[in-house]
């Protein structure tokens, strides 16, 4: 927005430096695509931002289908309670595009106290350097010691962070990671390369060539920093297995990174994901059982673990997996508990893993209190047809295509199932896409 002063949307309270909405005392962080539209239609002062624009200055390219911008609109109109009952956000212009119509308010940059006077600003001035050179012959030796435990904190709470991956853990690894007490750090450049190549890069929202450009700049530093370091090695796997799709360099590079640290998660975590890929299931467990004997509370390894045995049709076991990882941890992975109830038949039970995640999206109350009806009455089928129509364009809005997949092929609308897969597959490297074939869902297209 060219500006780091807040604005304040219908009563919101918006810092685009943090990309932060306030009102009530309640905080939401938005999304990065979130902010990104936002901040356009407030550029363009309440005029008609074309689909085109929004494509280029949110996704960084034109192959953007209509249905993610509809998608992003419509998030945006549920956090500002865009309805009959509230102030209107956005206008859509059919054919066109849309138009901020909020009513805005912007902030003033902060007063500056005016500049002491010219005497008062050189007694000052010998003063404090008095003052710091004492500063420096006293507390110097304690002061790189502190440095030394925050550079080292740091770089073990991003590294956490990234072992119990969500959108909000992502992005705050980032930030952590590329905080400026950690730019000399070469693991803390290694790990910012390997987030950006990899899948946790999609959290971050950056169009394919600066997502590229970062991933280089930090491979860089890293070699800057060290020539020969298993950073450099895990991050240039990530970049060949998710942005080159080059298996085979992947499996030799991780297999060097490995070479340094045999328990190292990424590296580790990665290759098994290449031959689970290529069906060789035994040999990936084996690279998930040696992080998780020397690390027992890696929540990444854990859950690599489940996926392995849903992808070799061991859901029984996988399910008993997430069990045991819930009971420990108080968490789980949404998408994957509903394919491993999907792949034992538990389909009621899936709809109900579907509906407490519906809950957190934009569904209106009545369109839950379907859904809750439905179950309830055992319609299970009706329950998956209602979530199809919901979705319909008609409707303005869409799940991602392989939800939409699945929703079809339980009621055994397979043609429309593979037509959302091939949708899916248009649209690039979703996380998905390189598992179809493997997935027991899909197993009935695959045959």
């Amino acid at each position: 927005m060219g500006s780091e002063n807040p604005v304040i949307i219908n009563g919101f309270r918006y810092q685009p430096d943090t990309a932060t909405l306030e009102r009530d005392g309640q905080r939401i962080r938005l999304e990065l695509k979130l902010a990104k539209t936002l901040e356009l239609l407030l550029e363009r002062d309440q005029e008609i931002v074309s689909k085109a624009d929004l494509m280029l200055s949110v996704w960084g390219h034109h192959d953007v289908s209509d249905e993610s911008i509809v998608r992003i609109i419509s998030k945006l109109r549920k956090i500002f309670k865009d309805d009959a009952d509230h102030q209107p956000l956005i206008e859509t212009y059919p054919k066109k595009g849309y138009r901020l119509v909020a009513k805005v308010e912007r902030g003033s940059p902060p007063e500056t106290k005016p500049k002491p006077g010219i005497h008062l600003r050189s007694v000052a001035i010998i003063g404090l350097i008095i003052v710091s050179l004492a500063v420096l012959l006293i507390v110097r030796p304690w002061e790189q010691q502190g440095n030394s435990r925050v550079i080292s904190g740091s770089l073990m709470e991003g590294q956490q962070l990234l072992e119990s991956p969500s959108s909000a853990n992502i992005v705050r690894a980032y930030d952590l990671l590329n905080s400026k007490n950690l730019e000399e750090s070469a693991e803390a450049h290694g790990l910012l390369a390997l987030l950006v190549a990899s899948d946790l890069g999609n959290f971050l929202g950056l169009d394919s060539a600066l997502r590229e450009a970062t991933f280089r700049k930090h491979l860089a530093a890293t070699t800057h920093l060290s020539t020969d370091s298993l950073a450099w090695f895990t991050a240039m796997g990530a970049h060949a297995y998710y942005q080159s799709f080059d298996k085979a360099r992947a499996r030799q590079l991780l297999q060097k990174a490995i070479s340094y640290d045999n328990t190292n998660v990424w590296a580790n975590h990665m290759l098994a994901l290449i031959l689970a890929n290529d069906r060789h299931f035994n040999e990936a467990m084996t690279r998930i059982e040696i992080v998780t004997n020397a690390r027992p509370e890696n929540q990444q390894a854990l859950w690599d673990r489940v996926w392995i045995f849903y992808l070799a049709g061991e859901s029984l076991e996988a399910s008993k997996q997430i069990d045991a990882i819930e009971a420990k941890f108080g968490v789980s992975r949404g998408w994957t508990k509903i394919l491993v109830q999907h792949a034992l038949g538990n389909h009621t039970d899936a709809a109900r893993s579907w509906l407490e995640r519906n809950r957190q999206t934009n569904y209106t109350a009545e369109e839950i209190d379907l859904m809750e009806t439905l179950l309830n009455e055992n319609k299970v089928t009706a329950f998956y047809d209602a979530l199809i129509q919901m979705n319909s364009p008609a409707e303005g809005r869409f799940e991602d295509p392989e939800a939409m997949a699945i929703w079809s092929i339980i009621p055994g609308k397979e043609e429309q199932a593979r037509q959302y897969l091939d949708s899916s597959l248009k649209m690039g490297q979703r996380y998905y896409t390189r598992w179809f074939h493997l997935m027991p869902v899909f197993k009935p297209l695959y045959q």
